[in-house]
């Protein structure tokens, strides 16, 4: 047995057999009683002297979740830049269940952003809602994310569907034929936005630093 194995597994699984499993709870948050019902016959179990097992919780938790979310992620990502090169960072939010990303790219033109969109949606069975940000947007936390949507989402140009789609058989919204609509949101700046973002300059940091150090040195 390889040294560097806790458990290893062996057995086969007869297509000819089936056999009522289920439900389970899905990394949607609800229970599925869809399954293959496969059989799988173990032949060989060996492991080590007190072997170190890895439990991962099954259902709407980050653990089960992580375990295709960083993959799939990592697979878009590399695509999506190949293909857009403006696009700066691809994130699947834990919240969104597989079902949402969101893209940051420098936009340089108009229809950039929903043709980067539609090439995520199409690539990715499980994703049905992208939102498009500007680079200057953390896409890894919520909350930007959703400020971007409040301040620069116009719905009635900024929001596309394309309906009857494959989608994810554990999607438990899905219709019964299996199919999804898909929905790209544009939160990115427009050519003509009229708004100048909000900052601190650098300089009162400086100064505001200096002050509070001055102040706790006394």
């Amino acid at each position: 047995m390889p040294a560097s194995a806790e458990l290893v597994l062996e057995g086969t699984i007869d297509p000819e057999q089936r056999a009522e499993e289920g439900p389970f709870g899905e990394f949607s948050g609800y229970s599925s009683s869809r399954s293959t019902h496969n059989v799988l016959t173990m032949e060989t179990v060996l492991h080590r002297r007190d072997p170190v097992l890895l439990d991962i919780v099954g259902g709407n938790t980050a653990d089960h979740l992580n375990l295709a979310r960083i993959p799939r992620e990592a697979e878009m990502a590399q695509k999506l830049v190949e293909r857009f090169p403006e696009v700066t960072r691809l994130h699947y939010p834990t919240s969104g269940t597989h079902f949402h990303a969101y893209v940051a790219l420098r936009r340089t033109r108009p229809g950039q952003a929903r043709q980067v969109m539609l090439g995520l949606l199409g690539w990715d069975p499980y994703l049905k809602t992208v939102v498009a940000v500007d680079e200057d947007v953390d896409v890894t936390r919520d909350e930007e994310v959703l400020r971007a949507m409040a301040a620069h989402l116009q719905p009635h140009q900024d929001v596309f569907v394309v309906d009857g789609l494959p989608g994810s058989p554990l999607d438990p919204s899905s219709t019964a034929d299996g199919t999804t609509s898909r929905m790209g949101l544009d939160a990115t700046r427009a050519a003509d936005f009229d708004g100048v973002r909000i900052g601190i300059a650098e300089e009162s940091v400086r100064t505001a630093r200096r002050l509070l150090d001055a102040h706790t040195a006394d």
